[in-house]
């Protein structure tokens, strides 16, 4: 046992902050490949949504879409929603299948993109 109430102090601060600070430095694994489809599976209908009065003046109309899930070898449908750009200079990409690499498709999420 540490005797002194100042070193002990300062040592347990110092494990809590190794304790605190392991994960953030951790090695973290690269993100998974995309999974490459010979031919992109045919899109389902659009699911028909009312869009409802914006929550106010800097909110963005999200429309809902089908997206590909490749664990579940389907599309999903994620619902419109409002949400705030990260800057006033982006726009929404909805999700679309692009030309892989090596060949074939790969499904590219929605996400925002610079005009």
């Amino acid at each position: 046992m540490i005797a002194n109430p100042r070193r002990r102090a300062l040592l347990l601060t110092l494990g809590l902050v190794v304790a605190l600070a392991g994960p953030a430095v951790a090695q973290t694994s690269p993100p998974p490949t995309p999974e490459t489809v010979p031919t992109p599976p045919p899109m389902p209908a659009t699911v028909a949504e009312a869009v409802p009065p914006s929550p106010g003046p800097v909110y963005v109309w999200i429309a809902g879409q089908h997206a590909w899930r490749p664990h579940l070898k389907a599309y999903v449908w994620l619902p419109g929603h409002y949400t705030v750009p990260p800057a006033p200079s982006y726009d929404w990409a909805p999700g679309y299948w692009a030309v892989a690499s090596g060949g074939g498709y790969v499904w590219v999420e929605g996400h925002w993109r610079i005009r």
